[in-house]
């Protein structure tokens, strides 16, 4: 929502604005724009009346707004309406969509598009820091759109993403996801088999090869499809990936960064050697994804190339907040048990010679409750050191289906891991990590949301230390 108030703002539209909770990185945008936003849902904030009311998909009957707008016969949208007739519409619309790495995949494609001086347009769900804000208008013919299957609004229970009027494609992986809505993996597929079936004969769908569940959506498509991965089955085949550091290569980052490596082939031929410097097999296949698109949009290798090894990453995913006394604390977004996994065996191959800390809070809707229980403890076995925080709201959930932090701890235990939980909430876990952290240590704070600024929190009680 926030990105779309940028974009509307770009496009000469006055807009004004009503939330609950407002936490970085979005809060800083909004007063960077100069939006205003009233804290809080009351019927004063849509007085005057506006021209039209813009109503998020976690607004429900009964909120004070919403009602007012229905009662007044104010015009009203859902975002993803909006985004289709304002900004979709008449430009080829490339879609980011699957369960993990939308939105490092779209901020990738919003970068490589903007080397080569094609002035897309773009929407994605977090912060690419060579942008450093989430959204463009764009005067050019393309449109980046992160897509996700998630209800549109309460007037509208279809997939979002099924408003996008996908010309491009990209699918990274299909998961089960979203127990509040979905009630099983079924249900989430038939929404990517209808997805897929709205690209046009014209258009191409990127997808990853290594999901069962991908090739099964994309089954029966009338649109091209060209398959990515590793192994040796697809169109876009990579090969020999590596971990190598700044001190391995005469022309390395100034920063200093890792890099990692990996070849691509197209149809079993040689295209050439990339390195991006973000970690983790996941982000391999996130920059493969965008390279196919890329390519496959008439961008040059080279520019595709040169804009991989600039591409500085995406807040909130796997994102060095700081280092003090040699201790690093990264924040990232994990919302599910595959995330959390692939985000820790990324630290794993990084910081190889560091003992790593976990410190995980409940907060999707999907980790809240008990559906990944059996599941959750695996996740977490690349780390050392395991916090789990209480389920964040745990009181909005009945006991039945609420995840039992206490069943993971010890399941983890058996498994021979470091593990607690912290019921005295983020004062309790700096507390123990101030106390026990040593020299390199590397503490990764996962959640999606904003966990009561704990990284904010530990690298002031650090600096001080």
């Amino acid at each position: 929502m926030a990105a779309l108030a940028g974009l509307l703002k770009e496009s000469g539209v006055r807009v004004t604005g009503s939330d609950a909770k407002l936490y970085p990185p979005m809060s800083t945008i909004l007063e960077e724009m100069s939006v205003e936003v009233k804290n809080g849902f009351r019927t004063e904030n849509l007085k005057p009346h506006p021209d039209m009311a813009v109503i998020g998909n976690i607004v429900k009957r009964g909120n004070e707004e919403a009602e007012y707008v229905l009662d007044n016969r104010i015009e009203y949208r859902s975002m993803p309406e909006l985004i289709k007739e304002r900004f979709l519409r008449g430009k080829h619309s490339v879609v980011v969509a699957g369960t993990h790495g939308k939105t490092t995949t779209a901020s990738l494609l919003a970068w490589i598009f903007h080397r080569a001086g094609r002035d897309a347009g773009f929407l994605v769900g977090g912060i690419p820091k060579n942008f450093m804000k989430n959204y463009h208008f764009g005067s050019g013919d393309h449109f980046i759109v992160e897509g996700d299957e998630y209800e549109t609004a309460f007037f509208d229970k279809g997939p979002k993403f099924m408003h996008y009027m996908p010309h491009t494609l990209v699918l990274g992986s299909i998961e089960y996801d979203h127990a509040d809505i979905f009630k099983s993996l079924d249900e989430i597929l038939l929404q990517f088999k209808r997805l897929v079936n709205i690209v046009p004969r014209s258009g191409r769908i990127v997808c990853c090869w290594e999901s069962k569940n991908i090739r099964e959506v994309v089954h029966n498509s009338f649109s091209r499809v060209e398959s990515f991965g590793f192994g040796p089955d697809p169109f876009w085949r990579i090969s020999s990936m590596e971990t190598t550091s700044s001190k391995d290569r005469k022309n390395a980052s100034e920063r200093g960064s890792q890099w990692t490596e990996f070849d691509l082939y197209r149809e079993s031929r040689f295209l050439k050697r990339f390195r991006i410097n973000i970690p983790g097999r996941f982000n391999v296949l996130n920059a493969t994804a965008a390279i196919a698109a890329s390519l496959g949009n008439s961008i040059d290798l080279d520019t595709v190339s040169e804009a991989l090894e600039s591409f500085e990453g995406t807040k909130r995913r796997f994102e060095v907040i700081g280092t003090y006394r040699d201790i690093t604390v990264i924040d990232d977004f994990a919302h599910h048990p595959t995330a959390i996994r692939e985000t820790l065996q990324a630290a794993r191959e990084r910081y190889s010679c560091s003992r790593i800390w976990a410190v995980f809070e409940p907060r999707s809707w999907s980790l809240r409750r008990n559906v990944f229980e059996n599941d959750l403890a695996a996740s977490f076995l690349m780390a050392d050191e395991i916090i789990i925080a209480p389920v964040y709201g745990a009181e909005q959930l009945p006991a039945s289906e609420r995840l039992n932090v206490d069943n993971v701890i010890k399941e983890l235990r058996r498994n021979g891991k470091s593990a607690c939980t912290m019921k005295e909430g983020v004062d309790g876990i700096i507390k123990k990590l101030i106390e026990e952290l040593d020299e390199r240590d590397v503490v990764i704070i996962m959640s999606n949301g904003s966990f009561d600024n704990l990284y904010g929190k530990l690298l002031d009680k650090l600096s001080r230390t």
